[in-house]
Order: C-alpha cells, then sequence, then structure tokens
C-alpha cells in the first residue's frame, strides 16, 4: 500500500464528445494527452529550486504519474514513508500539475472536475485501487461544475507539512492559488471548500490582458461546446455554476487578503 497525494478527475461532457466528434479530433485529443508531462515539463520546473529538492528539476517533476482511462485522469505522488522531509514539496508539485492540467486542458475544450486527495492506495501497471481512490471519486462527482478542489484531508496535510518545513515560499503560493467557496454539489449538504483559482496562473498560450478582460461565460460556453459536444439541459447547470466559480475567482484573484485571512486562521489551528 501507497502513501501520498491522489488527483483524481474527469472530463464533463465526455459523451457528448464521443457521440459528435470527429476520429480527426479524437486524435487531436489523444496526442495533446499523451504529450502533456512533456509539455507541462518547462513550466513545472520554473517553480522548483534545486537548493530545496534531492533530485534534478525535471526528475522531480517525473514524480507526478498519469493514469488515463476514457473521461478519467488519475494523478498521483508517493510519498516515501511517514518521515518524507520533502512533503510539503511533493504537494507543491502536485499543486501545480494540477493547476497546469486544469487550465490547459479547459483551455483546450475539456473542462474539468475534480479533486485533490490524500491517503492509501494501490497502483501496478494500468491497474489501482484503494480507499483514498474511492474518496476522491465521490468527492469528485458530487461536485456539480468544472472545478478543482481540495478534499479537507489534504489541505490540512498540506499546511500541516508547510508549517513542519517553514517553507515560506510553497505557503505564499498555496495562499494565492486557493479560496474557500461554497462549491455547489449534487448529494451533499453545501459547505465551503478550498478550491484552486482558476486565475492563479496564466499558461503560455493565454496572454494576462486576455485572461482578465474577456467575456467569461462566453469562454466558459466555448469549452463545453468545443469538439462539437453539445450542453444538454441537465448539463446547464454546471455552466452555470462554472461560471460563478470564475467569477468568484476573480473576486479573490484582485482581493487576495480575503482569503489569506481565512487561511491564516486555518494555519494556526493546525
Amino acid at each position: 500500500m501507497k502513501t501520498g497525494i491522489i488527483g483524481f478527475f474527469d472530463v464533463l461532457g465526455y459523451r457528448s464528445f464521443v457521440h459528435n466528434s470527429t476520429p480527426e479530433c479524437s486524435e487531436k485529443i489523444v496526442d495533446f494527452m499523451a504529450n502533456l508531462k512533456e509539455n507541462a515539463k518547462d513550466f513545472m520546473m520554473k517553480f522548483f529550486s534545486p537548493d530545496k529538492i534531492d533530485k534534478s528539476k525535471e526528475e522531480f517533476v517525473d514524480l507526478v504519474n498519469i493514469l488515463v482511462f476514457s473521461d478519467t485522469i488519475l494523478l498521483y505522488v508517493e510519498f516515501d514513508d511517514d518521515n518524507d522531509k520533502q512533503i510539503s514539496i511533493k504537494y507543491n508539485l502536485m499543486h501545480m500539475f494540477v493547476l497546469y492540467l486544469w487550465k490547459s486542458l479547459f483551455e483546450f475544450g475539456l473542462p474539468l472536475r475534480g479533486v485533490i486527495h490524500k491517503g492509501g492506495f494501490m497502483v501496478k501497471n494500468q491497474c489501482f485501487a484503494g480507499k483514498a481512490i474511492v474518496e476522491a471519486y465521490d468527492l469528485a462527482q458530487d461536485l456539480d461544475l468544472a472545478v478543482a478542489a481540495y478534499s479537507t484531508e489534504a489541505l490540512n496535510d498540506f499546511i500541516k507539512s508547510v508549517k513542519q518545513s517553514n517553507n515560506t515560499y510553497t505557503w505564499n503560493l498555496l495562499v494565492s492559488h486557493i479560496f474557500p467557496y461554497l462549491a455547489p454539489r449534487k448529494r451533499e449538504q453545501q459547505e465551503k471548500i478550498f478550491v484552486l483559482n482558476p486565475y492563479a496562473i496564466i499558461i503560455p498560450e493565454v496572454s494576462d490582458e486576455d485572461e482578465l478582460n474577456r467575456d467569461v461565460r462566453q469562454y466558459i460556453i466555448n469549452s463545453f461546446l468545443m469538439h462539437n459536444k453539445v450542453i444538454s439541459v441537465s448539463a446547464q447547470s454546471k455552466v452555470n455554476n462554472t461560471e460563478d466559480y470564475f467569477r468568484t475567482g476573480l473576486f479573490h484573484f484582485t482581493h487576495p487578503e480575503e482569503s489569506n485571512n481565512i487561511l491564516e486562521t486555518l494555519k494556526k489551528s493546525i
């Protein structure tokens, strides 16, 4: 049994994509996913300095493992043991990779929904199992929008590891990248969870000016419609909820003190 960080995501609108896209479009997306990790390396390696990790930066990014099956993407980073001295940096690695993955695929027309979780799991070849994977799946499926969120267990463990390592750099990244949000749920009672801010990073394909000044709703509708997809009546709520998420993210991006104060209070309680 491994212990570590899990990222569990599914593509919203995948059924519509399968029924309506062309073979050429499907091939393009498969190529995109196959090369995603390699394309992410240049971006990811900007955020890690060699003096803080015991591997080369490229080897460190390779600690993120990816399994893709149909509309499901499973990411995981293993801890060496309970005394792993690089847990906060590994959380930062997963955090930045998920930001890049979520933002890149949304731009590509594949909106993702999922969570970052922590716990025990087993992976062998292309097979995976474990309680933590089921917990991550359950939370992800309950979210009624395109979003990347932290489970309470993962966020508390991330903050605890940052406190123990006194990693100021990682803490400053975290507080500028997430915010508390009353995320729409399908089954469970609504409660505030911490979500990644869609404005936290600007991917190379998009300029800062385009990011902050575009028509938010049209941008979201474009992502849900690209590749010949159709927005069904039942999916309208996901589009509307995703728009509210983006607009709330923009507020926190321009008013960082709001979420900073909440996170500082949470940090003191852990």
